[in-house]
């Protein structure tokens, strides 16, 4: 009897702690914070910037650099659009014009998807977001798979209904996921190793040319005197190098130190770099 009373107990306390987390977990992905004034400091603009996490991320993996940034008054998050596992997506929040600096956090609830996947259900957002509230403009910014999920969007999936992509901020993406720790590059830039996706965005880098004044920051960090993040090796970010030579006007990688992977998108220092990338220039 004893047994059977503390088992009840103990699953009572199990689905209690279960729908607590839950509960937390989706009011603090889904609660708009719609911004106040901006600061000085920052240029205020209706452009909406999408925060998209990598992979087996979720509403936690940007939720701390969201909160960072609406600290410093540099923006706010104003709605949360959720991928659930079956495909259907909802958005929670709302935007408009009269919003300054405006953030859009993306969240896949079957976030172990590949990011192609990803990358279509990027490209129906996209779509949604120009036809029900007017966007014609974006900045992004992707961590990991996210990264990687943007980057093929813009040159997989991108047409004329998209709107256009102003900024883009890569933190840690294994754009070329072929490339190891020290796998060479060839003279003109091109990875000596290519995965079969990454051959895919080569044979279409052209269409860059469409948006030549995109800018694009890719950012990456060294771990212990390593070229890796711990995660992912530095040569599988910088594939992104021979996407955009002669097709982007603006490219910039910004290489940081002693960051782990994780931290590339929680760390205060990464937070005042894409404050900077976004609404500083």
């Amino acid at each position: 009897m004893f047994k059977k009373i503390f088992a009840g107990l103990f699953i009572v306390c199990l689905l209690t702690l279960t729908g607590y987390s839950l509960y937390v977990d989706h009011t603090a992905t889904n609660q708009p914070q719609t911004p106040t004034t901006i600061n000085k400091d920052f240029q205020a603009s209706a452009t909406p910037t999408l925060f998209v996490h990598g992979w087996l991320g979720g509403g936690f993996t940007f939720n701390p650099m969201i909160n960072q940034l609406a600290a410093k008054h540099a923006g706010g998050k104003v709605m949360t659009v959720t991928v659930s596992t079956t495909g259907p997506i909802n958005y929670y929040g709302h935007l408009n014009k009269k919003m300054a600096n405006p953030i859009i956090q993306i969240v896949f609830k079957r976030n172990s998807s590949f990011y192609r996947q990803e990358a279509h259900w990027l490209q129906q957002i996209l779509v949604t977001l120009h036809k029900r509230y007017g966007v014609t403009s974006y900045n992004a910014v992707g961590h990991s798979w996210g990264g990687n999920a943007l980057v093929n969007q813009l040159l997989l999936d991108s047409n004329a209904s998209t709107p256009k992509l102003h900024t883009l901020v890569l933190l840690g993406a294994p754009i070329d996921g072929a490339m190891h720790e020290g796998t060479p590059f060839a003279t003109n830039n091109r990875p000596t190793r290519q995965s079969k996706n990454y051959r895919r965005l080569v044979a279409r880098k052209s269409v860059l040319k469409r948006n030549r004044a995109i800018r694009i920051f890719n950012v990456y960090s060294t771990l212990d005197g390593k070229l890796t993040d711990g995660a992912g090796a530095n040569t599988q970010a910088q594939a992104m190098r021979y996407l955009v030579q002669g097709q982007v006007e603006h490219y910039q990688e910004q290489k940081l130190a002693d960051l782990t992977h994780s931290q590339l998108h929680s760390k205060g220092t990464v937070t005042n770099l894409i404050a900077h990338d976004l609404w500083q220039h």
